[in-house]
């Protein structure tokens, strides 16, 4: 199973030893997260990190959109505005060869009044970019009755970025099992990193004082041929040693990981 790590991992070096670190690491490649400081990465950076992981021989399994700050418009009537500017990364990122997108369809803890706009909004988006060959994901966050509102009214239109972490950090006893009991087909990618069930740690899967159950990705039904997509991070650091002892460390849970699927 191909492996890979969020390119935000924590890392403040050059992003060209950062790249080539996790390479050495054993990684496949990255995901792009266009978030920095709450606010969305300018294009021009983005593009750049597109040119420099290519240049490194390594794959973009996706882009992360940003969320931050206006996300939430897409709840209102005034969701088109938004919209646009979804539509517009998507199209740019798609001309750099970028497949696959992952979204959030909410900004987390801003309380949301559930409605259709939202609906709207993800239609709106997969009619606009029909032309461009991709694939669109939309994650689970905070909030399970948004969550669960959005995953059932557009489970035959959109595919499922599973994160284990926030199901865990968020989501009740009770609610926890119910992506991988209602949507098994729709997940197609992941957002794998471990945390106590209390707050969103990010940390490496099977950290001490972690608790995330990683056998249950076994239930999804074509988990195989998922890719393994860490999202872990560490305190921020510009030592390169210490990223690299970090990203072996990560790279092994992903192993652990793969070895639980096939097991």
């Amino acid at each position: 199973m191909k492996k890979y790590i969020i390119d935000d991992f924590g890392f403040t070096g050059d992003y060209t030893d950062k790249i080539m670190a996790i390479k050495r690491c054993g990684f496949d490649g990255v995901f792009l997260n266009m978030r920095q400081n709450k606010m969305p990465l300018p294009v021009s950076i983005m593009t750049k990190k597109i040119d420099v992981v290519k240049k490194c021989g390594m794959d973009i399994v996706f882009i992360h959109l940003p969320v931050e700050p206006d996300y939430n418009i897409m709840w209102t009537k005034n969701y088109k505005d938004y919209v646009n500017v979804i539509v517009n990364y998507i199209k740019l990122f798609s001309s750099y060869g970028i497949k696959n997108f992952v979204m959030h369809s909410y900004y987390k803890n801003i309380p949301i009044q559930i409605n259709d706009n939202i609906i709207k909004s993800f239609s709106d988006i997969k009619s606009l970019t029909k032309n461009c060959n991709v694939n669109i994901y939309i994650e689970n966050v905070d909030y399970y009755f948004q969550d669960e509102y959005v995953f059932e009214n557009l489970k035959n239109d959109y595919m499922i970025c599973y994160d284990i972490g926030h199901e865990n950090a968020f989501y009740t006893d009770e609610q926890k099992d119910y992506l991988t009991n209602n949507f098994s087909f729709n997940i197609k990618m992941l957002h794998l990193h471990d945390n106590n069930g209390k707050t969103d740690e990010h940390k490496i899967p099977f950290s001490d004082g972690c608790n995330v159950d990683f056998y249950k990705l076994k239930k999804i039904s074509s988990i195989k041929d998922i890719p393994l997509t860490l999202e872990c991070k560490m305190e921020k650091t510009d030592d390169i040693t210490l990223a690299e002892d970090f990203l072996k460390k990560a790279f092994l849970s992903a192993e652990k990981i793969e070895k639980i699927i096939n097991g």
